[in-house]
């Protein structure tokens, strides 16, 4: 029971830290994104609109971020209550198993009670 608790352990640790990698990506990401965005404002009027390209290219690529560090969220979200649904069950087994045995050992000390009085009456 314990191993199969630390194995949920490592699995939300290891989506955890994925999580945060992509966040730090994406957001260094969209950072450079932003900055290409602004960049090709600023050069819009001396380059004559040349430079919609660096703001198209710049704000699809802060899109792009956005779009991937909302989904790496969304992941952790499912994944988190999937993990925490395996939990609730495995819980709820060792809670049937521990009823289990103290409804087998109530169980055999009725039956040693039945043949003790059986006994009794005999003699």
């Amino acid at each position: 029971m314990i191993h199969l608790i630390e194995e949920l352990a490592n699995e939300f640790y290891e989506i955890h830290k994925s999580v945060e990698i992509t966040k730090v990506v994406t957001g260094n990401t969209g950072t450079a994104g932003t900055l290409l965005c602004l960049t090709g404002l600023t050069l819009a009027i001396p380059t004559a609109s040349l430079s919609i390209f660096l703001t198209i290219d710049g704000s699809t690529l802060a899109a792009a971020a956005c779009t991937a560090s909302l989904g790496s969220d969304i992941t952790e979200h499912i994944l988190t209550k999937l993990n925490l649904k395996k939990l609730n069950k495995l819980c709820q087994t060792d809670k049937l198993r521990q009823l289990a045995q103290q409804f087998s050992t109530q169980a055999a000390n009725v039956k040693t009670y039945i043949e003790d009085q059986r006994m009794q009456m005999n003699f």
